[in-house]
């Protein structure tokens, strides 16, 4: 959502109470990933390696199923660390 945020730029609309505009709001939501990356991701380990703190984003806060089988979990995530990459770098993977 940041990264789209980032990309689209939209200016402040009065539609939701919360929305401050495209900008303001990516980086609120990077704000809170942060916090994230900083209060959960540590202490991790992949294959009895320890991954070293701060150096991911976790999937989900907490245990989230998706109710297809399929759940998220507090752990570090390529996906959800490249996502954040591309939103705090402004970047936009779908711009040719």
């Amino acid at each position: 959502m940041a990264a789209a945020l980032q990309a689209r730029r939209r200016k402040v609309r009065n539609d939701l109470p919360t929305f401050h505009g495209d900008l303001v709001t990516a980086s609120d939501y990077s704000s809170q990933i942060s916090l994230a990356q900083t209060q959960l991701g540590r202490n991790q380990k992949v294959n009895g390696l320890a991954i070293p703190d701060e150096s991911g984003v976790v999937a989900a806060s907490s245990i989230l199923n998706t109710g297809t089988g399929f759940s998220y979990y507090p752990n570090v995530h390529l996906a959800a660390t490249s996502w954040y990459l591309i939103a705090a770098s402004s970047g936009n993977p779908y711009q040719l």
